[in-house]
């Protein structure tokens, strides 16, 4: 399943040692084998790199963080964003490489429509980088202050459901904010960047509630510094979840957790201390309803045992507006996903008369979804059956 050629960037001294596999192995137990000797050898496999000509496109990066720099580019005729690796001390440069491989491992084998795909690796341009799809829509944050009438509950539902997925998959995200979050041609929120947390940290020289400015969604468990400072408390499911709840106040507002607060010092001490943001005033015009302010608080336990399973929060996401269960019904009826939910849409505006010119399936898959929300659903004569004047 996994003997592929080795990448032509890696070593040409190393070599990918073989393993006897038994046939009683379960596919997750051989990617998992996979993954480890990816990690360790530094290696990947061509399959996952990056083959042809891939273009950037600006002569600066349109963006950077601690993990490196991200240029808009071009491949295969399409639109990309290529994330270069940034490693400034020569002693990290092989242990970057050995981490960095295990991670893409783990994004490349990754599908789900809140997700941003990967393409894959490429070493040309230099330095090595990832290749994924490029978001048209830049990240959630910038994109609901430039679209402020978007929903709000669909945006935090998609990253509430990438993040669950995630999850189920054994992966901690460890760096969840809106900046990580971005939007497809769609006006889908998908999660960036999972798993990059510790490549990051590498190239950081102050604490980790400081690096990359991610203190505002940090856990208390994982600010405490100054209690331990020779023990490192790594991201969990439960941290991201914290996460999630201060993510959940960028989408409602358009701004950062404590906006008002510049220092990081001012904003880590309210955290460890127990305070949190408070509830945005006109959020409840955009869907935050009293319960689900309080699913939100629940997020922000002080204990990281005392938060909640996210998929409980997905199912309140779901409960307070049911016609976001419906539309995922409807995406996975056919593989023409968009345009069935353009339809329902349409349906939802202009009623019967929208079935006109659709398939009978496709018309009574909508009728059913409309009854079940409580809509009239019965189609409207054809033209043809219409009397004349």
């Amino acid at each position: 399943m996994y003997r592929e050629h080795v990448s032509p960037w890696c070593y040409s001294h190393y070599h990918l040692p073989t393993q006897a596999l038994t046939a009683t192995q379960s596919d997750s137990q051989i990617f998992k084998k996979f993954r480890q000797l990816c990690g360790r050898t530094g290696l990947l496999p061509a399959s996952h790199m990056i083959l042809g000509s891939l273009i950037k496109t600006r002569d600066h990066p349109i963006a950077s963080g601690a993990f490196g720099d991200v240029w808009e580019g071009i491949y295969a005729g399409n639109r990309v964003a290529i994330k270069s690796l940034r490693v400034y001390r020569d002693d990290d440069v092989r242990k970057a490489r050995k981490l960095f491989c295990k991670e893409v491992v783990m994004w490349r084998k990754i599908s789900h429509p809140n997700i941003v795909p990967l393409l894959g690796v490429s070493e040309a341009p230099a330095p090595i980088s990832m290749v994924s799809e490029w978001m048209p829509n830049g990240d959630v944050r910038s994109y609901v202050e430039k679209n402020p009438e978007v929903s709000r509950l669909q945006l935090l539902l998609d990253i509430s459901r990438g993040l669950s997925f995630l999850h189920s998959h054994e992966i901690v995200h460890g760096d969840l904010k809106g900046a990580n979050i971005l939007v497809d041609k769609s006006g889908r929120a998908r999660i960036n960047d999972f798993g990059l947390t510790i490549i990051a940290s590498l190239n950081c020289t102050e604490t980790s509630a400081s690096s990359g400015g991610t203190y505002r969604w940090m856990a208390p468990e994982l600010l405490g510094l100054e209690q331990n400072p020779n023990k490192r408390c790594l991201p969990t499911p439960q941290s991201d979840a914290f996460a999630l709840g201060m993510v959940a106040i960028e989408v409602f507002t358009g701004q950062v957790p404590f906006p008002e607060l510049t220092r990081p010092f001012a904003v880590t001490k309210k955290l460890v201390d127990g305070e949190r943001p408070p509830r945005p005033p006109k959020a409840s015009k955009l869907g935050l309803s009293n319960e689900l302010w309080a699913a939100v608080q629940s997020l922000w336990a002080q204990e990281p045992g005392d938060r909640p399973p996210l998929d409980t929060f997905v199912d309140l996401l779901e409960r307070v507006n049911p016609d976001m269960g419906l539309l995922e019904e409807l995406k996975e009826f056919d593989a023409n996903s968009d345009e069935h939910i353009a339809k329902l849409d349409y349906m939802l505006q202009y009623g019967d008369n929208a079935l006109f010119g659709m398939r009978e399936d496709e018309s009574l898959v909508l009728i059913e979804l409309f009854d079940r929300v409580g809509l009239h659903s019965t189609p409207s004569p054809p033209c043809s059956d219409m009397p004349r004047f």
